[in-house]
Order: structure tokens, then C-alpha cells, then sequence
């Protein structure tokens, strides 16, 4: 049986992902190197825009900034854990739907 999650508990786990600290991660990226400073910008808005349309209930919206992330996240293994994370959140809001 696949669980679906409401809206709102998805937010929670996505927020929880990207963390209280928003700027955080990408940062961390950055400082390592698996991502160029424009690219985490990019990233942490990208992110910062989809909880807002999550937070607003528009999940189709949402899940088009998160597949356009994953989609535009650079290979190698450094990336792979958010690219995981995304893409399950991806399908826990598409199983909402």
C-alpha cells in the first residue's frame, strides 16, 4: 500500500529538509564545492519558491520547481542525498494529487 501525505505534512517534511535555516545547505554545497555560488542561489530560491506554492496548496506548481531542481542539479554523489530527498517529495505530493 503507498501512503500519501496531506499537504501540510508534506510542507513540514519539506521545510524539515530544507531546515530552519534555509540558507544552510545551500551554503554547505557551496563550501564544498559539489555546487557553483549562482547554482545554490538558484537552488535555495528555487526551493524557497515551491514552499511557498506548497504553502498556498498549489502542489502541481510546487512539484514543477522541485522536478526543475532535480532536473538541474549536477551529477555525482555529493548532490545525491538532496536529489533522493527531492524526488521522494516529489512523489508524496504527486500521490496526493
Amino acid at each position: 500500500m503507498r501512503r500519501a501525505f496531506a499537504p501540510a505534512a508534506v510542507l513540514v517534511l519539506f521545510a524539515a529538509c530544507v531546515s530552519a535555516d534555509r540558507l544552510a545547505p545551500t551554503f554547505a554545497l557551496v563550501a564544498s564545492g559539489a555546487l557553483a555560488g549562482g547554482d545554490g542561489k538558484w537552488l535555495r530560491n528555487k526551493l524557497d519558491l515551491a514552499i511557498k506554492l506548497l504553502s498556498r496548496d498549489l502542489r502541481i506548481a510546487a512539484v514543477n520547481q522541485l522536478e526543475e531542481s532535480v532536473r538541474s542539479l549536477p551529477g555525482g554523489d555529493d548532490l545525491a542525498a538532496l536529489r533522493t530527498h527531492l524526488l521522494l517529495i516529489i512523489r508524496s505530493l504527486s500521490a496526493t494529487e
